[in-house]
């Protein structure tokens, strides 16, 4: 039976304005905040009953003192709780709760009440972060009650964190009025300091003035027999709710004696009946005060109620916090339980993990090895985004360890996670030299350790730059096992890269090409190991324009390491798969992989994996049509990554610099300031002329996109530099998809004098694009195709080449292109001179100004060109220029120039 609620009109007032609010569709967060016993859960049931008769879908939950190491505990036992997988990463596990929430709610608004969050697990808080910046698909309000002074430093950043779009509600309940406070109690109450749990206790016990509130709950447990004592114990251990048959095993009494045991609590409402089955304290304080009743030691307790979930085949997660509290040092099974338990949620929730596996190795015997756990702490710690922690960890476990027993595999797990940290820490060089020390302390007899250390250390070297170094390394592992298969795959993988980046393409290609072969005919026990194998050859696969190989291979890997537990390289994997996708143009695909990434990086806090998601969703909104959110996506990538002072800087300013062009290019009136920007943040991320900063296999598409942006300034002198070396680049890689550029670039600077040539050469560009899978430019070239040919006044052809195009982009997911093809289709209709000229008909009269410039177009002046020859603006150019064509009924310039003679002028 609930107390009186008496004295807390403001609050209630405050909590009726935030159910209103959530009625009409707004988020609500609402805090209710106050000292032990002041009212806060009083509050938050009646907060629930008033929402259950306004029609809402109410989940409720309660963080508990004893279970702060019980990953998602205030989700427990609820009809939304969590389902662990290992594997399953954190922004994976909460989306597939948030849709349970949306489920549950069917459409109503939905109330997620928690209380006593001041003792919430790390995993509860970051679900609390995840439900209010990505809210289920109906009216919410998140209604959170903790004690001010105790509330961790993670529920106290959710809540002082920004949440966009999110209305908020603060309560903080005070002390009740004195009138108040007689009212609840039936009598005047000069003690207590308005706290009603506290003048309620002190009205029920025997307590005089003064006495500790410890001392009040305490108190109310005088007079109960040992049996009651013990069964209390054990209930407060089991956490709520509890079952009489498992306090009684708990508490080691016999059954009859358990049920007088629950009946004398409850007669003193000390506990409350939930059903039949189950029981639940009065509040927390009481329960912490039956769990240090004398008459039993709660270390005991823990331990029989692990016995008794783990009988009730109870999975080991939900009883490991109390495994921790139970066992004693030496204790081999405990460790093995926890470290089981530490695996399955380490991706969903790496801070209990990080404890789990902390109170493992403190429970090993002297001397017995530790590598695995020690891999797995510092898995969990990469999980948390402590990359550092996590290298340093490895680097003590790692220093003095013998190699030539019986755990080198494990010893090598453990170089090869730190080798790999080298890569997310931008620390290559040092990395490398670690794996070199080790090899210096190899076994002579041990060529699988020879070779599996050298193939760590050539990965190292050639993401580092230095090619000889590695490609020395990835020859010794060759000599070492020159019949393994993955040795094999990883060798010539590292070889191919390094030809690549020599400028020996083609040996290149073909290492890659061999790689690719052998890494296929590997059985998945085989590749699971050597993650680093499959996402290294699929990223070379996308240097080699080979992207649906490339993706074929992410997406292995990604499935492979999330089987294992390997969550260090789903990042890499999803961000590839994005990379992949857009090439192949399946830009929904490619936006979610690179949704997911920036969820993962979010999620561990890593400002370099959220720039790297953010280039990639950035290209896909571009693609998708909505050129402000990629602005705004390449914005957040270019400020994270300048932050970490990343290699991805620079492509992170080209693509803003490509987003920005792209905007200005599509807009119905070319935006030149917004042109401007784009050109110079795209010329910045290069570096100089040649974009030196840039990666020399993507140089062609930026050379191409730069003599865009000068055609459209009107610049023609700029677009043709920009086109030539562009021109350059490609011939120099000789790849289909490189020259395709060059192509593009080459026709559009011929689209205004011969647009029959230009045609052909955009057409060329398609058909360039489609032999690599590249949809999406390949689209762009025909739609420059249809563009040419109707400048030529090749009908058939404009809209052949316009319908392909569309029909690409709508297949591809990027609908804004399909209908910019059809525009462009229209508008070359409407240009398109109705009737056929005789050849031989004099021009129209023209005014001297319009013969000035259409002499001067006829030469192939630009307008800006012929603006600044005859002193007037660009625009006013324009204007003419379209008054003449319709005037001379002629499509272009290349027309202009055919009609123009020694007419009649003014």
């Amino acid at each position: 039976m609930e107390p009186l609620l008496v004295g807390r009109e403001p609050e209630l007032a405050a909590l009726e304005s935030a159910l209103d609010a959530a009625s009409r569709e707004e988020r609500v967060l609402i805090e209710v905040s106050g000292e032990p016993g002041i009212g806060k859960t009083r509050l938050i049931a009646e907060l629930r009953a008033r929402a259950r008769d306004r029609g809402f879908a109410v989940l409720d939950g309660t963080a508990t003192e004893f279970e702060r190491e019980r990953p998602l505990a205030v989700l427990q036992g609820r009809a939304a709780g969590p389902e662990w997988t290992a594997g399953v990463e954190r922004f994976v596990l909460f989306r597939r709760l948030t849709a349970r929430l949306a489920e549950r709610a069917d459409g109503r608004p939905l109330l997620v009440a928690w209380d006593d969050m001041h003792w919430a697990d790390d995993a509860s808080c970051e679900f609390l972060d995840h439900l209010l910046h990505h809210p289920p698909a109906c009216p919410l309000a998140v209604a959170v009650a903790y004690r001010n002074r105790q509330a961790a430093y993670r529920l106290a950043a959710v809540l002082s964190g920004t949440h966009s779009g999110v209305r908020r509600v603060t309560c903080e309940v005070g002390p009740l009025p004195e009138d108040a406070a007689a009212r609840l109690t039936d009598r005047p109450c000069p003690d207590g300091g308005g706290n009603p749990l506290y003048l309620l206790a002190s009205a029920s016990a025997a307590g005089g003035e003064g006495t500790s509130a410890a001392a009040l709950f305490a108190a109310e447990f005088a007079g109960l027999d040992a049996s009651a004592r013990l069964v209390a114990q054990a209930a407060s251990v089991l956490g709520e709710p509890f079952t009489a048959e498992q306090a009684g095993r708990v508490a080691a009494v016999p059954s009859g004696a358990v049920l007088d045991a629950l009946d004398a609590l409850a007669a003193r409402d000390l506990i409350r009946e939930l059903d039949a089955a189950c029981f639940d304290f009065r509040h927390p304080l009481v329960r912490a005060a039956a769990y240090t009743l004398p008459g039993g030691t709660p270390a005991e307790a823990h331990g029989r109620a692990a016995r008794v979930l783990a009988d009730a085949g109870r999975p080991v997660e939900e009883y490991a916090h109390h495994v921790v509290r139970s066992a004693r040092p030496g204790d081999v099974h405990a460790v093995e339980l926890l470290v089981t338990a530490a695996n399955v949620v380490l991706a969903g929730a790496p801070v209990t993990a990080v404890r789990w596996i902390e109170a493992a190795l403190a429970l090993l015997p002297p001397g017995r090895p530790d590598h695995r756990l020690r891999l797995t702490l510092a898995r969990a710690h990469h999980a948390r985004g402590r990359f550092a922690e996590s290298r340093d960890l490895l680097a003590d476990a790692l220093r003095d360890r013998p190699w030539g027993d019986a755990h080198d595999r494990d010893h090598l797990a453990l170089l090869s996670f730190h080798a790999m940290l080298g890569h997310h820490l931008g620390d290559l060089g040092a990395a490398a030299d670690d794996v070199g020390r080790e090899l210096e302390r190899l076994p002579a007899d041990r060529p699988d350790l020879v070779a599996a250390l050298h193939l760590e250390r050539a990965g190292l070297c050639e993401s580092g730059g230095d090619f000889a170094a590695a490609r020395e390394s990835a020859r010794r592992a060759l000599d070492a096992l020159p019949d393994d298969r993955v040795v094999q795959a990883r060798a010539l993988t590292v070889l191919g890269l390094v030809d690549l980046h020599s400028g020996r393409a083609g040996a290149g290609e073909r290492l890659i090409r061999t790689a690719a072969e052998t890494t296929d005919g590997l059985l998945d026990p085989e590749l699971a190991p050597v993650p680093s194998l499959g996402w290294t050859l699929a990223w070379a696969e996308v240097q080699l324009e080979r992207f649906a190989d490339a993706d074929r291979h992410f997406a292995r890997t990604l499935r492979l390491t999330r089987a294992a537990g390997r969550n260090e390289y789903v990042h890499e994997c999803l961000v590839g798969r994005a990379t992949a996708g857009l090439w192949l143009g399946r830009v929904r695909e490619a936006r979610a992989h690179a949704a997911d990434a920036l969820a993962l990086a979010e999620t561990i806090r890593s400002p370099e994996m959220a720039g790297t998601a953010l280039i990639r969703l950035c290209q896909a909104d571009l693609w998708g049509g909505d050129e402000r959110a990629a602005v705004e996506c390449g914005h957040r990538a270019v400020a994270a990554l300048r932050g970490e002072r990343s290699p991805w800087l620079p492509t992170s300013k080209a693509v803003l610099g490509m987003a920005h062009i792209v905007a200005a290019e599509t807009a119905a009136v070319p935006d030149v300031d917004v042109l401007a920007l784009g050109r110079a943040l795209l010329l910045e991320a290069g570096g100089g002329a040649d974009l030196p900063e840039l990666a020399r296999s993507q140089a062609p598409m930026w050379f191409e996109l730069l003599s865009r942006a000068e055609l459209l300034r009107d610049d023609r002198a700029a677009a043709e530099r920009w086109a030539a070396l562009c021109v350059a680049a490609a011939e120099e890689a000789g790849s289909p998809g490189r020259l395709a550029y060059a192509d593009l670039a080459t026709a559009r600077l011929l689209s205004d004098q011969d647009p029959s040539a230009a045609a052909l050469l955009a057409e060329r560009a398609a058909h360039r694009f489609a032999a690599t899978g590249v949809r999406l430019w390949e689209g762009q070239a025909l739609v420059l195709a249809g563009t040419c040919h109707g400048l030529a006044g090749d009908v058939t052809a404009a809209r052949r080449s316009l319908g392909r195009a569309r029909t690409l982009f709508t297949g591809c997911g990027a609908p804004a292109w399909a209908d910019h093809a059809v525009r462009r289709s229209r508008r070359i209709a409407a240009r398109l001179p109705r009737t056929v000229l005789d050849p031989s008909t004099p021009p129209a009269v023209l005014t001297a100004r319009e013969r000035e410039i259409a002499e001067l177009a006829g030469r192939g002046l630009t307008n800006r060109q012929i603006a600044a020859r005859l002193r007037i603006s660009a625009r006013t150019v324009e204007h003419h220029l379209a008054h003449l064509f319709r005037k001379l009924d002629v499509p272009n310039r290349a027309g202009l120039a055919s009609r123009l003679g020694d007419g009649p002028s003014a």
